[in-house]
């Protein structure tokens, strides 16, 4: 399901375990895939979206702000600390740079790029759905974020007034007050349980390492 918001809505990330699983749902489903294949629009039980941790808690999102807003080098950023502690661990399965300047150079500089480009075109719509920034949208209908958070910090930064999103998922409640305005929301709803709700989806090309993704028909 295809939004466009005002990426200000977006303030806390949408709360999983460690595992990143989803409450209430099959085995295999995360708030991104399913079975390790992306999926887009699952009605999902209310109480498995629920707020999780304010955007400002996360290193990236800190160290995005520090970069892009307070004029810091990325090696002043908490960037240098992920990167100790957590990246640096990773180079050979990764094959991460062995100094904080190829990191940099690697996974960094593609921000400033992004940057330059949403300050001059604004926020490009992505050629793929499942590119975009991904959300779940609560009972109350507050957005939390899944996945996307460099790309809505920038636009935050940037102060533009509309982004492009997906919601991988909705609460089922929601979902009801709209149902006779969306048909493939009321095909989602003919089904009591979100693993026969996956089925209903159809796999189309792209996805991570191309193995598809999940899609409604009218998505």
């Amino acid at each position: 399901m295809l939004l466009s918001i005002n990426p200000d809505v977006i303030s806390h990330f949408l709360k999983l375990d460690r595992s990143k699983s989803v409450p209430d749902a099959p085995a295999g489903m995360t708030a991104r895939t399913y079975n390790k294949q992306r999926y887009v629009g699952i009605v999902i039980h209310d109480n498995a979206i629920q707020r999780g941790k304010p955007l400002e808690t996360c290193k990236h999102v800190r160290a995005t702000y520090q970069h892009f807003s307070e004029g810091l080098d990325w090696n002043k950023t908490e960037y240098l600390r992920l990167y100790e502690k957590k990246y640096k661990r990773q180079q050979r399965k990764r094959k991460i740079g062995k100094t904080f300047d190829d990191f940099c150079k690697q996974k960094l500089q593609k921000y400033d790029q992004i940057y330059k480009d949403m300050k001059l075109n604004g926020f490009r719509k992505p050629s793929s759905i499942e590119s975009n920034i991904e959300v779940a949208i609560s009972l109350s209908g507050e957005i939390f974020l899944i996945d996307g958070r460099h790309r809505l910090i920038l636009a935050k930064i940037l102060r533009l007034p509309i982004v492009p999103v997906v919601a991988n998922l909705i609460s089922e409640s929601l979902a009801q007050s709209f149902v006779n305005n969306h048909t493939f929301i009321h095909h989602q709803l003919s089904k009591n349980k979100a693993k026969d709700r996956l089925k209903l989806l159809q796999s189309v090309p792209g996805g991570f390492r191309n193995k598809g993704v999940l899609l409604g028909p009218s998505v």
